[in-house]
């Protein structure tokens, strides 16, 4: 069975085989698992930004989706509340397209 895992963070300064995707590829693949991970992070992005693109980076048949949201939106003068909302968000059309 072929896994896919789609992620939101860049490997900003360390390049893509250091990021956390390939790193994290790299560990599954030696533990046997035929996995692929798509690093889907941009810099700079915020809450609001993913929720944008979040259906075109987590397409159909992907198997795990790991959402990580930095702090990009405070630094950028979104609310708590705000960044709050569009993680709930991000979540609900995610968890429908694994089902």
């Amino acid at each position: 069975m072929r896994r896919r895992c789609a992620l939101s963070r860049s490997g900003w300064y360390v390049g893509n085989q250091g990021a956390y995707p390939a790193q994290l590829q790299a560990l599954l693949r030696a533990a046997g698992i035929d996995a692929e991970v798509a690093n889907a992070g941009v810099p700079f992005d915020t809450t609001a930004m993913m929720l944008r693109r979040i259906d075109k980076d987590v397409p159909n048949g992907t198997d795990i989706a790991i959402l990580q949201p930095g702090g990009n939106d405070l630094r950028f003068f979104g609310t708590k509340q705000q960044r709050a909302a569009n993680i709930a968000e991000m979540g609900a059309p995610v968890t429908r397209s694994l089902d």
